[in-house]
């Protein structure tokens, strides 16, 4: 969704009738800021202090935990504001339709009469166990968007010059003032590399070749465009980063881009380096952009985190982001691999291996019954995503065990996902696979470690209703790959 087309804004605070004046105070100035004149500011104080009073008046004294919250949105030449009313049910209350003729049977229905008449439209909706809204609009004679107008020049309107005119360059310290920018303009404080908003943090890696980055310059010597590898380890890198201002997207600086970085990826620079991609579900260009490069799908990583914003870019986003694991085959096709796999998978990952054009043994030895060495993991939480993500170091006889206490931990936490990696270096526990069935998790493919081996990975995505329908995909065998997790999961409930 484009930032500067968000569609709303609004406020909490708790229920108390002290926080009045703050409630009025932010439908008056919102009203302001979209063009109402003085009568209109007063019309809307009067809606707002009715409407806020009415839900304070009914509201439950023991109900101190409840959160108030107010919404404004832009129109058709109209503001509209919700109220949120967890206290008595709208309905249960029976509040009359205020007249002059019954002022004693209707007085209760007074405040919410005075709104309807200085308001265009008016509501109350039953939102089931979520409470109810009260919803008013107000038409402005001097509208003026804020919400949805376009600040953002597009490319058709930009100077030719400023497109014929552009270069590659390699990213040193002077460029880092405008990198910087470039990631605010590209995804405002969304973007994954935290680091790519502090100057020292991003001249240290630069400077310590953690990142080798490729720019686009346009023809007066700003920076418009960005890939780049980030490197994990000397072994493995990711590439990714992909931002172009939101001006320039399908211009020749794009093209140019894709040109020369395919170029330094491809070449005897990285020629020892694996490299791998992993690119959002949300829409399939950056899938697109990847193809082009020869990365080939490896696995998928469900529901991982809150959407990164894009700006320009329309998209659905009611649902948490996924992304796909791909690889760059041309770096890795040379190397003939063996791995230790449950039985149940070895026809899916064939099928990942041959399209990525890589020589793979798939074993499935069995762990000894008189192993005697137990399991080592390493658990690494991101609580603000809610996403855990553990890797078993070695697999021991006591696997069973462990996965059990490690799941029902993170489902007292409140993780949403978990992304398990298991090691396919050495034969895995008898009936490995029946075990992570047993705790909720689903074969998702494999993924690279930081000395670029492999790894089985899996999932579980706990009490979360996830709809695979939404998980856009650009290849063929990405495609494969979900519809069979999608089979492993329904097969499990």
């Amino acid at each position: 969704m484009d930032i500067n087309d968000i569609s709303n804004f609004s406020l909490t605070l708790p229920y108390r009738t002290e926080f009045l004046s703050v409630v009025t105070t932010f439908v008056v100035e919102a009203g302001k800021a979209l063009g109402a004149n003085e009568k209109e500011g007063a019309q809307l104080r009067l809606a707002a202090e009715e409407v806020f009073t009415y839900i304070m008046e009914a509201f439950p004294v023991s109900e101190k935990g409840a959160i108030f919250h107010l919404r404004c949105e832009e129109g058709d030449g109209a503001i509209k504001f919700s109220f949120s009313n967890h206290g008595t049910p709208i309905n249960a209350r029976s509040t009359p339709e205020f007249t002059i003729t019954d002022i004693d049977a209707t007085l209760e229905g007074l405040g919410l009469s005075l709104a309807k008449q200085v308001t265009d439209s008016f509501e109350c909706i039953n939102c089931g166990s979520e409470g109810w809204l009260i919803v008013f609009s107000k038409q402005l004679s001097d509208f003026k968007p804020v919400l949805h107008r376009q600040d953002v020049q597009t490319e058709a309107g930009l100077d030719p010059e400023l497109t014929s005119h552009m270069r590659i360059v390699r990213a040193t310290n002077a460029h880092i003032p405008q990198m910087i920018d470039l990631v605010y303009r590209t995804y405002r404080y969304s973007y994954a590399k935290s680091y790519f908003y502090d100057q020292d943090s991003l001249q240290k890696a630069l400077e310590e070749e953690k990142i080798v980055a490729l720019l686009v310059e346009n023809s007066e010597g700003n920076v418009v465009g960005n890939i780049a590898a980030f490197f994990d380890s000397p072994q493995l890198a990711e590439v990714g980063g992909i931002m172009i201002d939101p001006c320039y997207r399908s211009s020749m600086g794009m093209l140019l881009l894709i040109k020369e970085s395919k170029r330094l990826f491809l070449g005897n620079t990285f020629k020892n380096i694996a490299l791998y991609a992993k690119t959002v579900t949300t829409h399939t260009s950056s899938q697109q952009l990847m193809k082009l490069f020869k990365f080939t799908p490896m696995g998928l990583r469900l529901s991982v985190y809150n959407h990164a914003q894009f700006i320009g870019i329309d998209e659905e986003r009611s649902h948490r982001e996924s992304l796909v694991f791909a690889i760059l085959t041309g770096n890795l096709t040379d190397r003939n691999i063996e791995l230790q796999i449950p039985p149940e998978h070895k026809e899916i990952s064939t099928m990942l291996f041959t399209n990525a054009g890589i020589t793979a043994v798939l074993l499935s030895d069995e762990l000894p019954a008189t192993c005697s060495s137990q399991t080592s993991i390493i658990s690494t939480p991101n609580e603000k995503a809610l996403l855990m993500e553990i890797q078993v170091q070695e697999i021991g006889f006591d696997f069973a065990a462990v996965l059990k206490k490690e799941t029902f931990n993170m489902q007292q936490n409140g993780f949403l996902t978990c992304i398990l990696s298991i090691p396919t270096d050495n034969p895995l526990p008898v009936g490995v696979n029946e075990i992570l069935k047993d705790n909720k998790y689903f074969f998702s493919g494999f993924q690279l470690t930081k000395d670029s081996k492999w790894v089985l990975v899996y999932t579980n995505l706990f009490h979360q209703r996830f709809q695979f329908g939404n998980v856009k995909l650009h290849d063929s065998i990405a495609q494969d790959l979900c519809n069979y997790m999608e089979e492993q999961y329904l097969s499990m409930y």
